[in-house]
């Protein structure tokens, strides 16, 4: 019945495969494309850290498909958006040395498979790249920490806060 939405055989979870599911009805806005406008590239997450994989979730996208993206969503310097497409989720970065109408996805961002015909013709924009608040809370002082800052740091930091 969900075929034409991907496959979900493989998610045993029921929880995962309900959230997997109801990803593809979370509100977006939609990049309609032509058909064989997107070509896509498959490509392994970068596994060199042992602790750490920096490539989670980030795929690449080309200048010319980011610019026609812009151009519909009226932003301005547009160099990175969340998508969902065929069964795939994740950040798309601008990579300007990439050939027109291409992009790049990881491995990580492929969350099931979709082989639906008319699957490649949506390019589901989530958010995209524009100034937010940020706050520096304790999951973000555990990951600077994790990535070598010292205490001293965010000791400085408060006090000069307080």
């Amino acid at each position: 019945m969900l075929s034409f939405l991907g496959n979900f055989d493989k998610i045993t979870n029921p929880a995962k495969k309900a959230a997997r599911i109801g990803q593809a009805f979370s509100s977006s806005w939609t990049y309609h494309c032509k058909p064989n406008e997107i070509k896509e590239i498959y490509i392994a997450d970068d596994k060199s850290s042992k602790e750490f994989l920096f490539t989670d979730g980030i795929g690449k996208i080309s200048q010319d498909l980011l610019e026609r993206i812009s151009l519909k969503l009226k932003i301005r310097d547009l160099s990175i958006v969340q998508v969902r497409y065929k069964g795939a989720k994740g950040i798309l970065v601008l990579d300007s040395s990439l050939s027109p109408r291409t992009i790049v996805l990881r491995d990580s961002m492929i969350k099931y498979p979709c082989k639906h015909d008319r699957a490649a013709l949506y390019l589901d924009i989530l958010d995209w790249n524009k100034y937010k608040a940020g706050f520096l809370n304790r999951q973000v002082i555990i990951l600077l920490k994790s990535l070598g800052l010292s205490d001293k740091v965010f000791e400085k930091k408060q006090a000069n806060h307080i």
